[in-house]
């Protein structure tokens, strides 16, 4: 690539990025409102805006969840671990409520077995391994047998 092509490239790039920054502009802000205007807003102030938009933005997505849960307020998610009520919880191992699988004290459920736990090829290879060994032990013997007799 020479250098003409690469400034040429550079000079369209950036009237890209003059022309974005003016469409954006021209969307977010004032029409009216030049760069020089809003270069005038004191930084201190920008930082409050945006910390009122976050707290604003936070109070909504509150309220949102509130709407969608059906909770009166928030202050039951403090007490308890990511907001579960037990006492509604199911336990997986012993089927009684009031507690999780983890926390089960239940001695007398028996933990039910994974059914993928069990490699079928590893059983597989094992009782090939295993067939070839007595095979080979038998022919071991069969020609310990052989050997006594003669």
């Amino acid at each position: 690539m020479s250098i003409n092509a690469a400034k040429q490239q550079m000079r369209f790039l950036a009237s890209i990025l003059e022309s974005y920054e003016s469409l954006v502009a021209g969307r977010i802000g004032n029409p009216e409102l030049t760069k020089e205007d809003y270069d005038q807003i004191d930084p201190e102030e920008m930082e409050i805006i945006d910390i009122v938009w976050c707290l604003a933005s936070g109070i909504r997505r509150a309220q949102r969840f509130m709407e969608i849960t059906g909770r009166q307020n928030l202050g039951g998610l403090l007490s308890t671990k990511l907001g579960f009520d037990k006492s509604k919880a199911t336990c997986f191992k012993c089927k009684q409520m009031g507690h999780f699988k983890r926390e089960c004290v239940n001695q007398k459920v028996n933990d039910h077995v994974n059914p993928f736990h069990d490699d079928y090829y590893k059983k597989a290879i094992y009782h090939k391994n295993s067939e070839q060994s007595s095979r080979a032990n038998l022919k071991q013997i069969g020609e310990g047998s052989l050997k006594e007799r003669t």
